[in-house]
């Protein structure tokens, strides 16, 4: 083993206070003058004798001084000056003590004798115990000291696996510390590395006797044995856990730190106290407990690291309200940063299905537009990025979603995603109670390579979350609030961890500090999920509420919530029950038609020239003048203007045969203008409503058919 190894636990050079080691030494003096002088009275020794064994005892004592001062190199001269005298006087005053009478008079005269020393020489430590602290033992010594306490434990667990396996020529080669100590700066463990001898036995072999390792050492709760592969079959690593980090709190790291999906996500310590998590850029995620598990807290703990990620956007998918999310987007409703910490929440049913309707369909286009940006970065899979971000669903109470008794359109297009949108980057996590089929379906467990399962009372419910092959894993390996046992691939050992605990106070906190970081959905993708196609036109096979769907997501949370003073639900979560601005308007127009046409023939005007140009945005500001939030006026800028001028006549020149959403873009374009599409399907909706309206019309294609184009109204 390397004398450059980590130091073991134990400090085998003897150190102790001043105090101590006076008291030790004076209690010593008077046990051997006690003993000799019993010898004496009772004929066992003669003072010849006794005077002969303090002489020697004190002969050998400076010549082992005189040694470890010298030939170890480990004490300086002083040092050897103050125990030869210290060992002098103790013998001297021994054999004295024990050759005389003792009387009254003589024990206080001896006795205050060895005080005065003691307090003296105590002294005079304590005086030279700050210059012994500034000298360093030699580097020399000291790696011989850890040497030897590695070579001693090295000898024990070369016994103890020898007898376990009932082998020889079984070797530990190594010992070494894990790096990270505790709070209090303890060790809290080291690993073995171990050879075993040729013959058939491997790693495996000693990972089946972890348990019997473990109960040889007498370990604590919380403490425990793991043995990983070495460089081939036959070494072996063997992690041994002798201090319970687990029952320490975890709390949230208060530093951020830019990181990617395909970076591991940082949720807990592992009970060598080393930060730890899984990758999610390929894999589901499965997290089960009882209530008052902590799986919330394990969820939103995901969230915060999934916000530090510059190239993952959050979808939070819960059907029985915002409670998971909502630290992340109240700051966003309120109007305190620009982006919030979640993409899109799906607070009931209507909303899920949109939701996941539209992941799907986001999922797909990237399937079908995006295989020669992974031919540019030669992947099989699409890279995500800034520009192509992943995304993440994460569903609370996934038994209203993934069970067996969920909505069957939901579960399949939550299926969908969890099966079969690895490559374009959507990938799930689910909490629930437990892994059983009335919680959530085994054909969607059978994806979750991540497990997390939390404050388990027995074995059974391990086999709900992993499956039947547990190993010996045992909930009194994590029996703490926090803790959970956790597998970070399918194929990877199932360990336990203590979950980093955090607050919402810290989510606001983080989502604020990160808001520059979320990354942007790329065109193609958000027109997919708006329901259009590339050009954009509305696919076909919609259902209601669906065409632009990303758009109006916020303001159907809004209403949701019953946030007042925010705009009317651009899309409807539950289509046909709550009107579009649109319709609301014209409801108005018409009620208030019948006054204005009144009003204009007494005065002789022309009033289908003034209803057509009604302007109903500053009427509604007009009426609702007295409310606390009146309708604001939506006003047009000059460019918007100018804009809606050139598209009348793009549309104008086209004639009878119409021109589609995106060859207006293209003669945009033609002209020099650089727009997205969104933006100029928005200015043409709009101004056929408002500028426009009655001047120029979408048509069908067909009957039923969500494709059409655009025409020019012959007056």
């Amino acid at each position: 083993m390397s004398a450059t190894a980590p130091v073991y636990q134990l400090d085998f050079r003897g150190h102790h206070s001043v105090s101590h080691g006076a008291l030790n030494s004076a209690l010593t003096t008077v046990s051997a003058a006690v003993v000799a002088h019993l010898c004496l009275q009772t004929g066992f020794a003669t003072g010849l004798q006794v005077a002969l064994s303090m002489l020697s005892t004190t002969v050998i004592g400076l010549m082992m001084i005189f040694l470890w001062g010298t030939v170890g190199k480990t004490a300086t001269g002083g040092k050897v000056a103050y125990k030869s005298a210290v060992l002098i006087g103790s013998c001297v005053w021994s054999a004295l003590v024990a050759m005389a009478t003792w009387t009254t008079e003589t024990v206080l005269q001896y006795g205050g004798v060895l005080i005065m020393a003691t307090v003296v020489m105590g002294f005079v430590a304590w005086l030279a115990k700050p210059l012994e602290d500034q000298t360093d033992e030699t580097p020399d010594a000291l790696a011989e000291l850890e040497q030897a306490a590695r070579n001693d434990l090295g000898a024990e667990w070369q016994l103890r696996l020898q007898k376990r396996l009932r082998c020889e020529g079984i070797g530990t080669p190594n010992i070494s510390n894990f790096p990270h100590r505790s709070k209090d700066g303890l060790l809290v463990g080291y690993t073995v590395e171990v050879r075993l001898p040729p013959g058939g036995l491997g790693w495996k072999d000693i990972a089946k006797e972890t348990q019997a390792l473990a109960n040889d050492l007498d370990l604590g709760i919380g403490c425990g044995i793991s043995v990983r592969m070495g460089t081939t079959r036959r070494s072996a690593l063997v992690d041994v856990t002798i201090l319970d980090i687990l029952c320490e709190d975890a709390p949230y790291p208060k530093e951020l730190e830019r990181r990617s999906i395909y970076d591991p996500l940082l949720i807990g310590v592992s009970r060598r106290n080393e930060p730890a998590g899984p990758i999610l850029r390929e894999r589901n995620l499965g997290a089960y407990g009882e209530g008052g598990s902590g799986k919330s807290n394990c969820g939103r703990v995901i969230m915060a690291a999934l916000m530090q990620c510059v190239d993952t956007l959050v979808c939070s998918l819960d059907v029985t309200g915002v409670r998971l999310a909502h630290p992340m987007i109240d700051a966003y409703l309120r109007g305190e940063v620009d982006q919030p910490g979640v993409w899109w929440v799906a607070f009931d049913e209507d909303e899920a299905f949109l939701m996941l309707r539209a992941l799907n369909r986001g999922a797909l286009a990237r399937n079908n537009h995006y295989n020669d940006l992974k031919l540019q970065h030669n992947d099989d899979k699409m890279p995500c990025s800034s520009q192509y971000p992943q995304f993440m669903v994460i569903c609370d109470e996934i038994k209203h979603v993934g069970s067996n008794e969920a909505d069957p359109r939901l579960y399949k297009l939550f299926k969908n995603i969890h099966d079969d949108f690895r490559d374009p980057g959507f990938r799930a996590i689910s909490l629930a109670l437990r892994g059983t089929n009335e919680i959530i379906n085994q054909g969607i467990q059978a994806q979750q390579h991540v497990v997390i399962v939390l404050k388990a009372k027995s074995k059974e419910e391990y086999r709900w979350g992993f499956g039947t092959n547990i190993g010996d894993i045992e909930p009194s390996d994590a029996p703490y609030p926090g803790c959970a046992q956790m597998r970070m691939d399918s194929a990877e050992e199932i360990m336990p961890y203590h979950i980093y605990r955090i607050t919402p106070e810290q989510l606001m906190r983080i989502t604020a500090d990160t808001a520059s970081w979320r990354p942007t959905v790329d065109e193609i993708t958000l027109l997919a999920m708006n329901g259009r196609d590339v050009n954009g036109e509305p696919f076909e096979d919609l259902e209601d509420g669906e065409l632009d769907c990303v758009d109006g997501r916020w303001d159907r949370l809004r209403a949701h919530l019953g946030i007042r003073g925010s705009a009317a639900p651009a899309t409807p979560s539950k289509p046909g029950k709550v009107d579009s601005l649109d319709t609301i308007m014209e409801k108005l127009k018409s009620q208030t038609a019948g006054l204005i046409e009144t009003a204009y023939d007494a005065v002789n005007v022309d009033i289908d020239r003034q209803v057509s140009e009604f302007d109903v945005d500053t009427t509604l500001a007009e009426i609702f003048k007295g409310f606390p939030n009146p309708p604001k006026v939506q006003e047009t800028t000059q460019e918007e203007i100018d804009h809606y001028g050139l598209i009348y006549q793009i549309i104008c020149d086209a004639g009878k045969d119409g021109i589609k959403a995106s060859q207006i873009l293209a003669r945009l374009e033609e002209q020099g203008m650089t727009m997205d599409r969104t933006t100029v399907y928005k200015w043409i909706n709009t101004m056929s409503n408002r500028q426009y309206k009655g001047k120029i019309e979408w048509r069908p294609n067909r009957e039923g058919s969500s494709n059409g184009k655009w025409y020019q109204v012959e007056e």
